[in-house]
């Protein structure tokens, strides 16, 4: 018989929105341990994990329940809690309020669609216990642990997401795997030091020892799965950009500007994947209605990036989309009177000042689980290519020169599509597989 461990090691490169089902401080409040500090549940992780491997494979490995809803088969792994370390105090951590709104077919907000929600940001690690128990040597146990490994070796090569809206760049972490193995069939002498080591052994411990886990997968540049598509971009603001919050939404400082440009926890303007989703959803739709694409195709898009229907049935996104921090640049402040559309005259006491982000870097990453279409993968390159010529911009007032980039670089499936993009070539999202 054997047992592995594997310490999980998660790194945050995202906010983290895992709601505890609280309203009290916001429509979707952050679940918190008892120290008061964010944490991801086993059962998340569990969940998650099973999702990377076919049905079958995670039946024989997490277990069942049969249709009688007895349980048919126990799961075979143990995963605890990943918990911030003990060092970790609330004062170490960003607990910060993001708003949304419902949008419609134009663009522009629904009534009564507005919402707000809680996400986490820190520096400090998240560190989960898997333990599996078997035997080797066994046909069961030889398969488990082949399934296993496929599911470490992924984590170790493509990070994770966990929460909600992990489509739209929610969550993602990066994962660093230890191991620690024990065989008890190595012979009665051998059998019984390796019994008193385990007995000593505490995973949880600071100071416990572990092994280097070495996948036999290299990482994703290598292995990618041609069947999906990514797509990474790097770029630069050609000008100034702003995804908004409102003074309201910011609390504790009095001498704001009525809206200012939402940040990271370390004060980086970012722009989140919801606010890409919803520019490239938007701009997908105008096009196919521009060429006169019938109803049917402007349907594709709308599964392609997920829908609401009308029985309330959801049908996820099939397309992810990163958060982009934006490095470098700075703010600046523009104070301004609306004036009436019709006269052009100031409106009474209609003064307001707004925070706008001029300049920076930032990168964005596009992942579809599956080949698009052909008109489908037509529409999101050429949506790229207006991306790098200012006709699909980031954040607000877009349609006063707002938001504009210039892309640097562009990769499909870690191919250099560059100077495909330069040249306009609708293609480039046509790669060939390795």
């Amino acid at each position: 018989m054997q047992k592995m461990y594997y310490k999980l090691t998660f790194s945050q490169t995202a906010p983290l929105r895992i709601s505890n089902g609280d309203v009290e401080n916001t429509d979707s409040d952050l679940m918190l341990d008892s120290r008061g500090l964010p944490f991801i549940p086993g059962s998340s992780i569990a969940g998650v994990l099973r999702s990377f491997v076919p049905e079958s494979e995670g039946e024989e490995l997490f277990g069942y329940i049969g249709k009688d809803g007895k349980v048919q088969r126990e799961s075979s792994i143990l995963i605890s809690d990943a918990v911030l370390p003990d060092i970790c105090k609330r004062s170490d951590i960003r607990i910060s309020h993001r708003d949304g709104v419902g949008i419609n077919d134009r663009g522009t907000a629904l009534d009564n669609a507005k919402y707000d929600f809680e996400v986490a940001e820190i520096a400090m690690q998240y560190t989960s216990i898997l333990e599996w128990t078997g035997n080797t040597k066994s046909d069961q146990g030889a398969k488990q642990l082949n399934i296993l490994t496929k599911i470490i070796e992924r984590l170790e090569s493509d990070g994770v997401s966990f929460g909600a809206r992990t489509s739209r760049g929610y969550g993602s972490m990066d994962v660093f795997v230890q191991k620690r193995e024990f065989d008890f069939g190595k012979g009665e002498i051998n059998s019984a030091d390796v019994l008193d080591e385990w007995l000593t052994f505490d995973p949880f411990a600071p100071d416990a020892r572990w092994d280097m886990y070495s996948g036999q997968i290299s990482k994703t540049a290598e292995n990618y799965d041609v069947s999906g598509l990514i797509i990474e971009m790097e770029f630069k603001m050609a000008g100034s950009f702003a995804v908004r919050r409102y003074k309201e939404c910011v609390s504790g400082k009095e001498n704001l500007a009525s809206s200012v440009p939402m940040k990271s926890a370390y004060g980086a303007p970012v722009i989140p994947g919801t606010s890409w989703a919803g520019v490239f959803r938007h701009h997908m739709l105008e096009l196919a209605r521009h060429i006169s694409c019938p109803q049917d195709i402007r349907d594709d898009i709308n599964l392609l990036f997920g829908v609401v229907r009308e029985n309330n049935a959801k049908q996820k996104s099939n397309l992810y989309f990163s958060e982009t921090t934006v490095e470098g640049g700075q703010s600046y402040t523009i104070t301004r009177n609306a004036l009436d559309r019709f006269t052009g005259a100031p409106v009474s006491q209609a003064l307001y000042t707004s925070e706008w982000w001029q300049g920076g870097k930032g990168k964005l990453v596009i992942r579809c689980r599956e080949r698009l279409t052909s008109l489908l993968g037509q529409l999101l390159a050429v949506s790229i290519i207006d991306l790098n010529l200012g006709l699909l911009t980031a954040g607000g007032s877009g349609s006063t020169g707002h938001g504009c980039v210039e892309i640097l670089s562009l990769k499909v499936n870690h191919q250099d599509k560059t100077q495909a993009l330069s040249r306009m070539d609708t293609t480039f999202l046509e790669v060939e597989s390795k």
